[in-house]
């Protein structure tokens, strides 16, 4: 299935979703449907519906994490960016970028939604490389 279709693909599965991608193929649809304004978490690669709003928001990855780590301490607390996709059904996507920093752009628009990183864990430790699927994000969509 290419690319294109992809967003239709996650939309069907998401309205016919049982716990298991049945029927779904290779694509790695939204895991969950969530509330609008309420707070959820996703593993790196998950993705999520936003109930009622056709609206897919999917957790790539940490792109980059330097973040204080635990034990350690630091004039500054640091900052992780990670990547998210936002795919308004049938076929309107964005790549986003949040910070875990406010400062940085812990929060993006996307249409008429915000997007905004709450929280991102694990903390680093000292001498020690998180892996991928080892984060774990908590997002909040909004309407402004």
């Amino acid at each position: 299935m290419g690319t294109r279709n992809r967003p239709l693909a996650w939309a069907l599965c998401g309205f016919v979703w049982s716990g298991s991608a049945a029927g779904c193929g290779s694509v790695s649809g939204p895991s969950a449907s969530v509330p609008i304004g309420r707070e959820f978490a996703l593993k790196s690669g998950e993705a999520a519906t936003v109930a009622g709003e056709l609206l897919v928001i999917r957790f790539e990855r940490v792109t980059a994490d330097s973040r204080c780590a635990v034990g350690v301490a630091c004039v500054w607390a640091g900052d992780a960016s990670i990547a998210v996709t936002a795919t308004r059904l049938p076929a309107t996507t964005a790549s986003l970028t949040l910070h875990t920093d406010g400062g940085l752009g812990s929060e993006a628009s996307f249409q008429d939604y915000v997007i905004r990183l709450v929280e991102l864990t694990p903390r680093p430790r000292p001498s020690e490389t998180i892996p991928q699927g080892d984060y774990l994000t908590t997002l909040l969509v909004t309407r402004p």
